[in-house]
């Protein structure tokens, strides 16, 4: 007689999310959604962790990151590179001469 797969051992498949919403990683790390938004346009990042921006216009927040730093440790984080100054003009103000 052949063994049949019960339905108990089909319906339960585990789910890794890749990415989290600013609603979900917020809520992980006990902070308010915005301020994680207000990090992000301040800083360019939230405690190192940098979210994609999705097709759906929604941040995507790397799940393993926010987990991470969840557990109190410390998001692998590179700062960007410093920007070149501007040339100046040597006439002056405006570049006009």
């Amino acid at each position: 007689m052949q063994q049949l797969p019960t339905a108990q051992s089909d319906c339960h498949t585990t789910v890794r999310l890749t990415h989290y919403t600013t609603d979900i990683a917020s809520a992980i790390l006990g902070v308010r959604a915005q301020t994680m938004r207000a990090s992000l346009c301040r800083d360019g990042h939230y405690f190192g962790v940098r979210p994609v921006k999705r097709p759906n216009r929604y941040l995507g927040w790397p799940a393993d990151e926010i987990d991470a730093l969840a557990r109190g440790e410390v998001a692998a984080f590179t700062a960007p590179a410093p920007r070149e100054p501007r040339p100046t003009s040597a006439a002056g103000v405006g570049g006009v001469e």
